[in-house]
């Protein structure tokens, strides 16, 4: 939930970042469009089942997993899984503040630039998802990226055309160069 924390900071404290990256992310609780997103990438059956689970329906962990399968051509390993920390309490409650979440108004208060980027084959935060953002965005600050044949995990898919991205708007944004890592 990256993207909404993002953008709430930067309409809450214009100009406080010299640059917001938004990667994969969202404005909007949108699930029509997600399900949408899962159908043009894996088909009506894993649709279902991905508009049955953001509507609060219990699905079957295999059936989950076909879901989490279509999110894009590279998924996380079980190691980096381990390593993400987990509230289980808090799932439920944190789900049913992200189904309201409709910020897209306020997005016009960010002033600092901003970087969107999306997978072209990202379901779950599609190329529209993105799109919207940067239209909500004043004119002149939003830059966004699109990276074909990547799906949510784009640093994963990608890994060589979304680093670069990265780095440059960083470099631009604060007028520093990044170490080689």
């Amino acid at each position: 939930m990256g993207g909404p924390i993002v953008l709430l900071y930067g309409a809450r404290h214009p100009g406080h970042a010299a640059g917001l990256i938004v990667s994969s992310g969202f404005a909007r609780w949108d699930p029509p469009r997600m399900v949408e997103g899962f159908r043009r990438v894996a088909g009506d059956e894993v649709a279902e089942i991905a508009r049955r689970s953001y509507a609060g329906e219990e699905v079957p962990e295999e059936q989950w997993a076909r879901v989490f399968a279509a999110f894009g051509p590279q998924l996380p390993d079980e190691e980096r899984e381990a390593g993400t920390p987990k509230n289980l309490k808090l799932n439920s409650y944190g789900i049913g503040l992200i189904r309201q979440l409709d910020i897209v108004d306020q997005l016009s208060r960010i002033t600092s630039s901003t970087l969107v980027c999306v997978g072209e084959l990202d379901p779950v935060t599609p190329v529209a998802a993105a799109e919207e953002i940067a239209g909500a965005l004043p004119e002149g600050i939003a830059q966004l990226e699109i990276i074909n044949g990547a799906g949510h995990f784009t640093w994963k898919d990608a890994p060589d055309r979304y680093w670069p991205i990265i780095t440059e708007f960083i470099t631009r944004t604060t007028g520093r160069e990044l170490a080689d890592a």
